[in-house]
């Protein structure tokens, strides 16, 4: 089975090393101590960032997403043929409505995966996704509910964008 969609490394590689040189470095949004400072991420670090001889992991793309201007996440976003990373609107969720129905999809996977009391490669196959979903409602909330930032940005889907 063949995939087509796969990203080789090397255009993920370039991809981000385009985004962090975009606003980091001499005369852009950041400079490179800047970002260290504000960040914990070592200096050294990011300037292999911008060199492209290093791309971040997770939890530091999450924390650079969060701290650079919003065309840095849409930059990354982009070669996935994703769009729309816009300023997060500060308490835009129903909370309460949100936890409550959080919990029932919680409810009805542990219901499901009591059935037979096993956790197989379908469970996990089937589970995986819900609980992704599950994970970035959860992370959306939390981001609506901390302390709005000029930088703070949300994906919004194409078809939502007015």
């Amino acid at each position: 089975m063949s995939n087509t969609s796969l990203i080789p490394q090397e255009l993920a590689l370039e991809n981000h090393t385009d985004a962090i040189r975009r606003v980091v470095g001499r005369g852009k949004a950041w400079s490179a101590s800047d970002l260290s400072e504000a960040t914990g991420i070592p200096e050294r670090t990011i300037q292999s960032y911008r060199a492209g001889k290093a791309t971040p992991g997770r939890a530091f793309e999450a924390t650079l997403m969060t701290t650079l201007p919003p065309i840095y996440a849409a930059d990354l976003l982009a070669l996935s043929g994703l769009g729309g990373v816009v300023p997060v609107e500060p308490m835009a969720y129903d909370v309460p409505s949100i936890m409550s129905e959080l919990a029932g999809q919680l409810q009805r996977i542990a219901a499901r995966l009591a059935d037979d009391g096993r956790f197989c490669h379908v469970d996990r196959a089937n589970t995986k996704p819900e609980l992704e979903t599950l994970a970035l409602t959860l992370l959306s909330v939390a981001v609506s509910m901390a302390e709005p930032t000029e930088d703070a940005v949300r994906l919004v889907p194409r078809d939502a964008e007015g």
